[in-house]
């Protein structure tokens, strides 16, 4: 008798110890964003109607969650950097706005440290309503966020428990501007860390908040095991059917979801493109041990034919004021469209990088014959016509600022090697951000040799115009920007430079200033970045 007692405290004990949810299927729904980059207004596309605008996206979240039971709301970062609200605002208006919606989480992405972490905690973290999170951060030394941004974050539903993480890219410093004192762990692995931490609560329910990209997403699905969902940024990823979205929004890059498979249970990896154009949503279905057995949903396209929520539409408005007359304020005439489109400027020279080199070096102190601008720093192309203040703000948005410093030729090629190392023949858009847009240079790349030994026929120009090949010079000068010579996009070997000036003359004050100055504008001959067989 007294040992069946024991063996009843011991199940009971156990029972007490590792909780289990409640039994059957559980619903739920997941409404998701990503790569907002402050469009908070709707994005217009001329003769394809416009998309997005948080105002639209309140409505449709505010009409799911009256629809439908356990409706989690989440983003995968880069929320405010992009557009003159960030100009303004740093960060602020989307830790408000985000509030104002209702979200459960937002992951941070690499831009959500581009003014250094004083600010991403005065302005977005404290006092947002929602959980901030970065599973493979420590932040444990760093005075501002050290006990702000949490690993993970539980969400109850009556008894059922979903467990929700996030990670970003192990290269954050290159990406932005962190500071010393915080540091990026492999996301697998942190990854892995956290999920038996969850399952060892009794939580079997886990969503990643990924900012890793869709690739690396896929990756990440497949090697951690328990995770049912993983909410995707970073790599502006469109997944669907094509006669889903007008065609403006560009190609699909897989399904909605795409189910990756681990040890036999499904991992859903969906992304939402970047804009806020979209309101991704997928239904989950659970069962008893907290497996997903069935799915469904689509992306929703914002567009006109959804109304504003009132309440959001004057929050953006209010917020939108002080920022007309910077926006609208015309500083020269583009004689022709510059070309500033993300697969133009990673992968080739481009006459919107090329203006952007040329500005660098006007707005440089004497002697400087070099300009390196990275290619993933360059955010918009620029119409013919008027370009206002705004335009160049939307193409250079990071308050990056003019780094002058002296490069041997050795360093001028492993430079310049770099800058083309991510780029694969036949894989445009992939390269990364580090392909060089130039100034004062001319070389010729051989995507069909290995990597480091792709770029030959180095030539500088001098003063006087004339040419000199870059074995015949002892030093160059060169002018870059702060990120880029901090190691941003990789950029190691610019920290080896000598004699360094910071100008702390802003990327697009310089570029301002070039289009005041030789207005109309009009791009310079294609010929600094030859590529072989091209």
């Amino acid at each position: 008798m007294l040992r069946s007692s024991l063996l009843v405290v011991f199940l009971v004990f156990i029972g007490a110890s590792c909780p289990r949810q409640d039994t059957g299927p559980f619903r739920l729904t997941v409404l998701h964003t990503g790569e907002n980059h402050g469009h908070w207004l709707p994005v217009t596309h001329p003769g394809q109607g416009d998309q997005g605008g948080i105002a639209r996206r309140a409505t449709v979240v505010k009409q799911v969650r009256m629809q439908r039971d356990n409706v989690l709301l989440l983003d995968s970062g880069d929320a405010g950097q992009g557009t003159l609200f960030f100009h303004q605002y740093k960060g602020a208006a989307a830790r408000e706005l985000y509030g104002m919606v209702g979200y459960d989480a937002v992951g941070l992405g690499n831009h959500e440290f581009d003014l250094g972490p004083e600010i991403l905690w005065k302005n977005f973290i404290d006092g947002a309503a929602f959980a901030v999170l970065a599973t493979n951060l420590d932040v444990s030394k760093d005075q501002w966020l050290a006990g702000k941004v949490q690993r993970y974050v539980i969400r109850q539903f009556g008894r059922q428990k979903v467990g929700i993480l996030a990670a970003l890219p192990r290269e954050l410093a290159d990406l932005s501007a962190p500071g010393p004192d915080v540091v990026a762990h492999s996301p697998i692995a942190s990854l892995r860390d956290a999920v038996s931490e969850l399952e060892a609560m009794g939580i079997d329910k886990i969503i990643v908040i990924s900012h890793l990209g869709y690739r690396e997403d896929i990756v990440v699905a497949q090697q951690v095991r328990g995770i049912d969902l993983i909410i995707g940024g970073h790599s502006a990823t469109l997944l669907g059917r094509a006669d889903h979205y007008p065609r403006v929004l560009g190609n699909i890059a897989g399904p909605y979801p795409t189910v990756v498979y681990n040890d036999g249970a499904p991992a859903l990896v969906v992304h939402s493109h970047v804009w806020g154009r979209l309101l991704g949503q997928i239904h989950l279905t659970f069962d008893s041990g907290g497996r997903v057995i069935l799915w469904d949903g689509e992306p929703i396209v914002l567009d006109a034919s959804i109304p504003e929520d009132p309440d959001l539409q004057a929050a953006v408005a209010r917020l939108a004021e002080p920022l007309g007359e910077i926006s609208d304020r015309v500083v020269g005439v583009a004689a022709v469209q510059l070309d500033g489109s993300r697969d133009s400027v990673r992968n080739r020279q481009a006459p919107l990088g090329d203006i952007i080199a040329d500005a660098m070096v006007a707005a440089a102190g004497p002697g400087v014959q070099v300009a390196i601008q990275n290619g993933g720093g360059i955010r918009a192309s620029i119409d013919s016509g008027p370009i206002t203040f705004g335009e160049v703000l939307a193409v250079l948005p990071f308050e990056n600022y003019l780094v002058e410093l002296d490069l041997d030729a050795d360093l001028i090629r492993s430079t310049l090697e770099h800058a083309v190392s991510q780029v694969s023949i036949g894989s445009p858009g992939d390269s990364g951000g580090a392909w060089a847009q130039v100034a004062g240079l001319r070389y010729l790349v051989d995507l069909d040799q290995p990597i480091g030994k792709r770029v030959s026929e180095i030539e500088i120009r001098q003063q006087d115009g004339t040419w000199l090949p870059l074995e015949n010079l002892t030093t160059v000068r060169v002018v870059t920007n702060s990120f880029v010579y901090a190691g941003g996009d990789g950029y190691r070997s610019l920290s080896k430079g000598t004699n360094v000036v910071e100008r702390h003359v802003t990327l697009a004050n310089a570029l301002l200033s070039y289009i005041e100055q030789h207005s109309p504008v009009t791009p310079p001959q294609l010929d600094r970045v030859r590529i072989a067989d091209q």
